[in-house]
């Protein structure tokens, strides 16, 4: 057998159509006894195959229990393979969709103005390139879909998989070395072709309410995802199976570990034209360095009503400088202020402030005595025990938008910061959130800017 699949049709189970298998298994008294149902003696031939998986013993009760054994693990590897040609019908169809719709409408607009300017060419350039590798990721999923295909419908307790899985690894890992390699002069060169109009009319489109930032994201998203279906092939494969070695391996490669921070990387550049997109008169444009940190809604606190917590913003966080948005509608946001990290500070609330965001008494909330009688009656609220979150203090003129201390935190200098308080939900969203900032004040403030390598 070595590591090829089997193609002899007399050492396979009998053959089932996918739906037969799956009705079979899926039923609670006879998923465990799938290959007993009419066919013991077919399978018994099979096991003889992998006789030295287990040792036989005379009891006839222990001999049941290994069959009925055998039968679920292949059931299990059997699930998780149908579910990995699920997830990867519907990314050939994702990849499918954005080569026949977003592809094929910019080549034509391209086609109708091919008189335009040199910088223009240059992006047609920079976009055709990518383009040329999602065709070639294109087909290489069809093919890995094909064989998938081949091996589940011959499928059985022998049946090998790693091999397609490795030569899958194979054959994609240079093809996303090359996608994320491009995908930065290509989001550029969207954002500025999304400025003319006849190019937004043809292209502006949305399949399913997606638009083309979240095609973008599909083979980075994709790429990680494959370890998590393969874990479940080795969980359901015994050690001494011909296939188990394969697939341990297959389970270290489709880590991509040394690939983790450029995926991050990516994902965190597309967002900038998905903001860019979503926001009117977003001062965060899209280059090839600006990246997008963070994003999350959180409480602005206002710093004469500390308790209060109905003032809930959207901050986006740069690595050059950090705005705060209200969430119009799901796909619009509306800027409310920007505030320019150069000289900045972050910091963990101060416990003085901390204290009085959960004191009941701070802020305005005065007893009137006409409502006095109804607050007997109605329910005290409860204030929390303790309060996460971040003072950012910005120099003066880099604050479009403070109620806050008229306050010099300068250890020296005349400069004047003013203070923003983010009031988070957790330990781990403040901490994460402070050390985000800290990092993005460090790269605005370092005199030889780090550059991100496309």
């Amino acid at each position: 057998m070595g590591g090829h699949a089997r193609q002899d049709s007399d050492t396979l189970a009998p053959a089932t159509s996918p739906t037969t298998t799956m009705t079979t298994t899926s039923s609670s008294n006879t998923s465990r006894f799938s290959f007993l149902n009419g066919q013991y003696n077919q399978l018994i031939d099979d096991l003889s195959i992998i006789d030295d998986m287990m040792v036989y013993q005379d009891d006839e009760e222990y001999y049941d229990n290994a069959i009925a054994d055998v039968s679920r693990v292949v059931a299990m590897k059997r699930r998780a393979l149908d579910d990995l040609q699920q997830s990867e019908v519907e990314y050939v169809h994702a990849l499918t969709t954005f080569q026949e719709v977003f592809a094929t409408r910019i080549q034509v607009w391209f086609d109708q103005n091919q008189r335009s300017s040199k910088s223009m060419t240059d992006k047609l350039q920079d976009i055709q390139e990518l383009f040329r590798v999602w065709g070639d990721l294109l087909r290489v999923h069809k093919s890995f879909h094909q064989r998938l295909n081949e091996r589940m419908q011959m499928w059985g307790p022998t049946q090998l998989i790693s091999d397609v899985l490795l030569d899958l690894h194979a054959n994609i890992t240079p093809l996303y070395e090359q996608f994320m390699k491009r995908i930065g002069k290509t989001i550029v060169a969207l954002d500025h072709l999304y400025r003319a109009s006849s190019f937004t009319k043809l292209v502006n489109v949305t399949i399913a309410d997606h638009d083309i930032v979240y095609f973008l994201r599909i083979p980075l998203q994709r790429m990680c995802n494959y370890v998590l279906t393969i874990e479940r092939l080795v969980q359901s494969t015994m050690h001494v199976h011909p296939d188990y070695r394969g697939l341990a391996q297959a389970v270290e490669l489709f880590r991509f570990e040394q690939y983790q921070s450029r995926v991050t990387d990516c994902l965190r550049h597309i967002s900038v034209m998905e903001i860019q997109r979503t926001m009117a008169n977003c001062p965060a444009i899209v280059t090839l360095t600006r990246r997008v940190l963070l994003q999350a809604p959180l409480v602005k606190v206002n710093l004469e009503n500390p308790t209060s917590t109905s003032d809930v913003r959207t901050y986006i966080l740069y690595n050059d400088m950090l705005l705060f948005c209200r969430q119009v509608s799901q796909n619009k946001l509306q800027l409310k202020g920007k505030l320019e990290l150069k000289g900045a500070l972050a910091r963990p609330i101060l416990p003085q402030l901390a204290a009085q965001m959960m004191d009941p008494k701070s802020g305005r909330n005065k007893t009137n005595i006409l409502t006095s009688f109804r607050k007997k009656e109605a329910a005290q609220p409860s204030f929390p025990s303790a309060v996460y979150g971040v003072e950012v203090l910005v120099i003066e003129n880099n604050a479009d938008y403070m109620e806050a201390f008229h306050q010099n935190y300068g250890s020296s200098g005349p400069a004047v910061r003013r203070r923003h308080v983010l009031r988070a939900q957790s330990e781990e969203q403040q901490d994460a959130w402070l050390q985000n900032l800290k990092h993005a004040i460090q790269l605005v403030n370092t005199p030889t800017r780090v550059i991100i390598q496309e």
